[in-house]
């Protein structure tokens, strides 16, 4: 891990989180949203995110892969899709971690579009303009970075952990429904690192 640097530092993340928040809850104001978490990467961001925001909301997941390891087969792969029930008629906030080359994303919102959603947005915590091959909407977006690998470390502190887990629970108690298709993987340290491919 010698070679490897903070790109992003947790306080950097938390200041984004609040302010992407604040603004969400404004544009969304008076109305339910349906929150829509990209599996696995942006469960944590949502959890983090959603924490955070006072607008009426429920979860769904979709699962979407064009990735072999850290690389993009530029095949796209739905996984896990959502129920349509979700989606058609509702206010819908896409909620992803990486937009890369754009490719996954643009299938997504095509995909998504035929559902006939009321409204469709995109939030992204990152992006990768150099590496873009399709131009997408990022309605929400917290940071653009350079084209460097970035890798997000577990968290090895439990109260962490029992924290994310501790406002899903606040979410669900406020008469939102939560629906998972797919078990998300263990709770990540929101602490970005860098290494050139």
């Amino acid at each position: 891990m010698k070679d490897l640097n903070v790109l992003i530092s947790k306080e950097e993340i938390n200041k984004k989180l609040d302010e992407m928040a604040e603004i969400l809850d404004r544009d969304y104001e008076g109305k339910a949203i349906t929150v829509l978490s990209v599996l696995n990467g942006a469960v944590f961001f949502t959890t983090d995110l959603t924490s955070r925001m006072k607008t009426k909301m429920q979860f769904a997941f979709i699962k979407v892969s064009s990735y072999e390891g850290t690389e993009s087969t530029g095949k796209i792969k739905l996984k896990a899709d959502v129920d349509d029930s979700l989606i058609e008629g509702k206010d819908v906030l896409i909620v992803e971690d990486i937009v890369d080359t754009g490719r996954t994303m643009s299938y997504l919102l095509e995909h998504l579009k035929a559902k006939n959603p009321k409204s469709l947005k995109l939030c992204s915590l990152i992006s990768k303009p150099s590496r873009r091959e399709i131009e997408v909407p990022i309605d929400y977006l917290g940071f653009e970075i350079p084209n460097k690998f970035i890798r997000i470390y577990p968290i090895k502190n439990k109260t962490e952990q029992e924290k994310k887990e501790k406002a899903l629970k606040e979410k669900q108690k406020q008469n939102m429904c939560v629906r998972v298709k797919t078990a998300p993987p263990p709770t990540p340290f929101w602490s970005y690192k860098d290494k050139d491919r």
